[in-house]
Order: C-alpha cells, then structure tokens, then sequence
C-alpha cells in the first residue's frame, strides 16, 4: 500500500516537475527584438580595432546597426547592401549624418577569418564591431537581435525606429539619401 502511494505521488510529482521545467519555464520562442518606439538601452560596442564606444555616444545622429554573422550566407548578402547604403550617404557628402555599425556575432575564435572577409569584401564606409563574444555580445543582447541578419534604424534621440530581416527597410527608414 504504501508503495503504491508512492509510486502514485512519484508520477504525479514527475507530471508537475515536467510541467513546471518544460511548460512554463522554459520557452522555444525567443523573445522580440527592439521594436519601434522603443529607447534604445545603455550598451557597449566593441569595435574591430579593439576600441569601446556606447551607441549613447552618436545621440544628436541617426544610427543604423546591423547584426550579422559570417558564417551566414545571408547576412554576408546583407552587409554588402549595407555597405552599399552607407557609401552612398558618404558619396552624397551626408556621410557625417548618419552613423552605420555593422556587429558581428562570430566567435573571437572567428577574429582573424572576419578581418579577412571584411577587408577583402572591402567595408570601409562602416564601423564593423566585433567583441567575440558570438550571441552573447552585449550590443545583440541589449537589441535582442536574436536572428540574424537584422537591422536597426535609431533616431537621434535614441528611439529605435525600424527594426527589420531586410536591410533594404533601411532605405525607406533613414532620412533621404
């Protein structure tokens, strides 16, 4: 008798463990990335020189960031259209008016390889930050960039403006080019 109480409550207690682990504490579903109309919280970039900067720190500028991974073929396409988008701000001589960051979220282990890519794919008219920290980078974190590629159009006054898979958005997003 006592045994079957047991083997009873130890089903019931496993039911319970199983719904409390796996139906209300855990989620498959990740949760959004910043939306519109949402301030942009206090964050570290790291820039591929080594160097910090705070995206507090280009408040009074528009800003686009893009999240992107090398080892994603997509994001590769992405950040060649972002690049295209912030040369021609610069080729328009509006290149001061709007800051462009591209972070990467490969490993540091992926250093020498995203060097490589971003030079031979010669990005110069953005800032390519990179702390090697892959999907814990404090930036993606603070975004929720969670799936990439994704972009991000912040105001001056450090209101996210669009957030988008698609980096063309920006186009329509940033003041005119």
């Amino acid at each position: 008798m006592a045994l079957q109480r047991f083997l009873s409550f130890s089903r019931v207690g496993a039911a319970v463990l199983l719904i409390v682990f796996f139906g209300v504490g855990c989620s498959s579903r990740l949760p959004e990335a910043l939306a519109p109309g949402q301030q942009v919280p206090l964050t570290r970039i790291t820039s591929l020189d080594g160097s910090y900067q705070t995206l507090q720190q280009f408040r009074g500028r528009d800003v686009a960031v893009f999240f992107w991974a090398k080892w994603c073929s997509k994001s590769r396409r992405a950040l060649a259209r972002f690049e295209e988008l912030a040369r021609s701000y610069q080729l328009q001589g509006r290149g001061t008016d709007i800051q462009f960051i591209a972070i990467n979220l490969d490993k540091y282990q992926e250093e020498i390889a995203v060097r490589r890519f971003v030079e031979a794919e010669d990005i110069r008219s953005v800032q390519v930050a990179f702390s090697g920290n892959g999907a814990d980078d404090e930036a993606a974190l603070a975004f929720r960039a969670f799936e990439i590629p994704i972009a991000f159009h912040v105001n001056r006054q450090g209101i996210v403006q669009l957030a988008s898979h698609d980096v063309d958005d920006l186009r329509k997003s940033l003041p005119a080019s």
